[in-house]
């Protein structure tokens, strides 16, 4: 049987992703529910995506209803960054916090009880507040989190010393706007990636460094749907078939000094859900910089929670 996901959030983003899904033509029974603010437009691309999908062989997409949730495996949320400053990006997520959770209320008012997928700026601080809304496990609740970076930090370490695709495995964790590359933790073959700049016959060095930790972090990769879609592909296939991965995505943790949160860590994605196989290792300064991650990541939610901003009372 098919697994049947739900999709819902803001129209750009669930179109984008939709056409991802109809080029990559899983096995999965897509349900999208419709935007409250569709305008013509939106309704007629949603339509066109629905009448596309009829020439997959495997992947099907209906506009559902509220009712769909209470059978469904898997609810994608998935919201654009509005176009204002960096700066200004807290406070929108202050701002949409009384429809965000307005819309996981509705999602487990009616009878959810599968996993929850995140693709949205700061979903760390909505995976975080969607677990508190909701009363899912933690297991159940992810977001993208760091992995298109991962992602894309391992495609560039490929190109650039020219090795396979399977050959390299490196780590992007904290979060998408506040991340730390673990290069102690990074491999290309057998050997740790910093081995690659003691050895001048690999043409690998410090700025090469430099220059792949300004690509990760970049607002521009950031905002790259395209990369974000594939990432949130790969994760919904781990969720819904026998596909595990070991990804950064943001997942809840509650051990930390500071309090619980959710950030971007490597974890297991499987049908089960989100596991943590072992604690992150990392070099002494490297946990110093994670340390300070989470610390700035927990006053910003105590200071949401503290402020009663967004309806998060």
């Amino acid at each position: 049987m098919k697994a049947k996901v739900v999709i819902c959030g803001d129209t750009s983003r669930i179109d984008s992703f939709l056409t991802t899904m109809i080029m990559k033509d899983p096995s999965v029974a897509g349900i999208v529910l419709p935007v409250e603010s569709e305008t013509e437009n939106s309704d007629t691309a949603l339509s066109a995506l629905v009448t596309a999908a009829h020439l997959c062989q495997q992947f099907s997409l209906t506009v559902g209803k509220n009712e769909d949730l209470a059978s469904a495996d898997v609810v994608v949320i998935a919201l654009e960054r509005p176009q204002i400053a960096a700066e200004d990006m807290l406070t929108y997520v202050q701002g949409i916090m009384p429809k965000f959770r307005k819309l996981v209320n509705s999602v487990i008012e009616n009878g959810f009880k599968g996993k929850i997928l995140i693709s949205a700026p700061f979903d760390e601080l909505l995976v975080y507040f969607a677990w508190r809304f909701s009363g899912l496990p933690q297991t159940q609740l992810l977001g993208v989190g760091t992995f298109s970076q991962t992602l894309f930090l391992q495609s560039q370490l490929k190109d650039r010393l020219r090795v396979g695709e399977n050959d390299v495995s490196a780590l992007v964790v904290g979060t998408p706007q506040q991340q730390l590359i673990v290069w102690s933790r990074s491999y290309v073959g057998p050997a740790p990636v910093l081995m690659y700049l003691a050895n001048q016959d690999n043409h690998f060095s410090a700025e090469d460094i430099a220059n792949l930790e300004a690509a990760s972090s970049s607002q521009s990769l950031m905002d790259n749907w395209a990369i974000q879609d594939l990432a949130l592909d790969r994760l919904l296939m781990a969720l819904v078939e026998d596909r595990p991965l070991i990804a950064t995505v943001s997942n809840i943790q509650t051990e930390h000094e500071v309090g619980a949160l959710a950030i971007s860590t490597p974890v297991l994605v499987s049908l089960a859900g989100v596991r943590r196989l072992t604690d992150l290792t990392l070099s002494d300064s490297e946990e110093t910089d994670f340390e300070t991650i989470i610390s700035q990541l927990r006053q910003t939610i105590t200071e949401i929670e503290n402020g009663k901003l967004g309806g998060t009372e």
